[in-house]
């Protein structure tokens, strides 16, 4: 993935059994557990990510952005207006490390780096 680029996308639902299998027919997504909230997907030749079932009954699409600090760049969303929500935070030891603020506008953007 490209620095600064979308790098992966959530799919928030009731039902994330039910999504999955929505898109992965309509788009045929292969589709990887990780665990019962949540189940990765992968395309091929674009971006992957996840259905998510979770607290918030509202259904939304969350995007992540690839950068190479995530807290220097929380710090810059803040400074512009933002609300930090998430600090950087490990995911694993395979997948890196995540944030997420909240912009101006009341949008929530996650922010990954492998490091």
């Amino acid at each position: 993935m490209a620095e600064n680029s979308v790098c992966h996308v959530e799919f928030f639902s009731q039902d994330n059994e039910q999504a999955s299998q929505f898109y992965s027919k309509l788009f045929g997504w292969k589709l990887v557990p990780y665990s019962d909230t949540y189940k990765l997907y992968e395309c091929e030749g674009g971006i992957g990510g996840a259905f998510i079932t979770g607290d918030d009954p509202a259904p939304k699409v969350r995007v992540y952005i690839e950068v190479a600090d995530i807290e220097a760049k929380l710090t810059e969303a803040v400074a512009a207006g933002g609300k930090l929500l998430v600090p950087k935070t490990k995911i694993d030891e395979e997948n890196g490390y995540f944030g997420q603020f909240e912009d101006p506008f009341g949008l929530v953007v996650g922010l990954w780096s492998a490091t």
